[in-house]
């Protein structure tokens, strides 16, 4: 399986195996490979599977990524141990062993005319996508994309009674505070 190791200096800091299409690189902790460091962008670059190669790209990041000591404008293609440079660390890129098997052939597909992206098994429409595909089919009505309209008791018949509860709550809370006025009120005469 091919795999990212993270080095600062020439000292190993952590590997990670490439199990996704998309990899990404940054100082968020939600990243793939999370380098908690101030020169680095929160989400400073990725790598992306497509075709049966890796490719690098630079999300904006505000000090640039470096692929083997030059910087890239534009999404690059790694090759087995090509040195990807993020700040101060750098990040070996081993392409042996490929992408795992449920993963190979994920990218971009053409499914009847229509792209469709295959991430773990689950097809993902762009927006224009969905918007040509509700055109196409007719159900697009003033713009608007209706939800079905599906009854379940299950879940509506317990909301009904919650909202009588909540009626309820506030009726009794009424009655309560006007018998304490009413209360403070005989208190007050005597």
């Amino acid at each position: 399986m091919a795999e990212l190791i993270l080095k600062l200096k020439d000292r190993e800091i952590k590997r990670i195996n490439i199990s996704k299409v998309e990899i990404t690189m940054g100082r968020d902790p939600d990243c793939d490979l999370f380098i908690d460091n101030i020169g680095i962008s929160r989400e400073h670059c990725k790598i992306v599977y497509r075709g049966g190669r890796f490719f690098l790209r630079d999300n904006g990041s505000s000090n640039g990524t470096f692929l083997n000591n030059s910087k890239i404008a534009q999404e690059s293609e790694l090759n087995d141990q090509d040195e990807v440079q993020l700040g101060k660390y750098r990040v070996i890129f081993s392409g042996a062993g490929g992408m795992p098997e449920h993963l190979l052939g994920a990218g971009e597909e053409d499914a009847g005319g229509k792209k469709v992206r295959s991430v773990f098994g689950t097809v993902q429409f762009s927006p224009d996508e969905i918007q040509n595909l509700l055109t196409a089919s007719g159900e697009e009505q003033a713009g608007a994309i209706k939800a079905p309209n599906v009854s379940r008791p299950d879940i509506d018949a317990p909301r009904a009674t919650l909202s009588k509860q909540a009626q309820l709550n506030i009726i009794l809370g009424v009655v309560v505070a006007i018998l304490v006025i009413l209360l403070a009120v005989v208190l007050i005469q005597r």
